[in-house]
């Protein structure tokens, strides 16, 4: 089980960073072309949601809190950004990906600036 979820984790990274530099000359959403909207819903769809809702269950140890909260980015931003999870061990773990392994490819991601 802990081999499928750094597997796991490492592959959506490594998705993550693709996607980053394909998208990487868009400065919003209204600046990308047809080909970077698909790659992004590809990853959204095939790798983001289904990792959300399988080691990123048994990595955080629950299902993503709140509505809405379908992709690992929303997941973090909410353990981030809602008060109750604040300086918690999910808190910390949240913040540990952002800034090591989100925030490097596409800085403001998880908006850890926002930050206490």
């Amino acid at each position: 089980m802990i081999v499928f979820v750094i597997t796991s984790t490492l592959l959506l990274w490594l998705g993550f960073i693709a996607v980053m530099g394909i998208v990487d000359d868009a400065k919003n959403r209204e600046d990308l072309n047809i080909f970077q909207k698909i790659c992004i819903v590809l990853f959204v769809l095939l790798l983001d949601v289904p990792h959300n809702y399988t080691a990123a269950v048994i990595l955080f140890m629950g299902l993503p809190p709140g509505k809405g909260n379908h992709t690992l980015t929303e997941r973090m931003r909410y353990y981030l950004h809602t008060e109750i999870y604040y300086r918690t061990w999910r808190w910390y773990l949240s913040r540990f990906i952002c800034k090591y392994m989100v925030e490097p490819w596409d800085a403001g991601h998880c908006r850890l600036e926002r930050l206490k």
